[in-house]
């Protein structure tokens, strides 16, 4: 069984914390963390990587937030958006973005789980942030496939 390779970003202004996975294991890892400079990413530690794992897809995290509207966010949703762009035009890669709600807790949370101490996480916490949304991509996958398994199953 064939299955796809997936890098996952966790987008900052600073960082962007890089994970990857394989759909034929629904697993993943930290990868790495690219640093950026105002959302823009070190191009070549990002040409890097792409070529090195040749995604078939990636995913992005997007936080979703009411109060999208102040000027931060304004300038964080714009670098956002051009770091998805960068990806689908430069690159010809299939982006898919996904809920990155608390991943930057739960992955302080798992670091420190794992006796990180609390001033060795930065340099971490967005690669583990990047396996959380990976993480929840491949959960909502496998969830859908078995939903429709079992759609399929109740009109035998």
């Amino acid at each position: 069984m064939k299955g796809t390779t997936v890098l996952c970003f966790d987008f900052g202004l600073k960082r962007i914390g890089v994970a990857v996975g394989q759909t034929a294991t629904n697993s993943g890892r930290p990868l790495t963390t690219i640093s950026a400079v105002s959302g823009i990413p070190d191009t070549a530690v990002l040409k890097r990587v792409l070529n090195e794992w040749q995604p078939e897809l990636v995913i992005v995290g997007q936080t979703y937030s009411d109060t999208s509207k102040s000027k931060s966010n304004k300038r964080f949703n714009k670098a956002h958006n051009e770091f998805i762009n960068q990806l689908t035009s430069q690159y010809g890669l299939p982006v898919e973005i996904i809920n990155e709600a608390y991943t930057t807790l739960a992955a302080n949370h798992a670091l420190a789980e794992e006796g990180i101490k609390a001033h060795n996480r930065t340099a971490l916490r967005d690669q583990y942030a990047a396996l959380e949304i990976l993480n929840t991509w491949m959960n909502e996958r496998h969830n859908q496939r078995t939903k429709t398994l079992d759609q399929l199953n109740s009109n035998l």
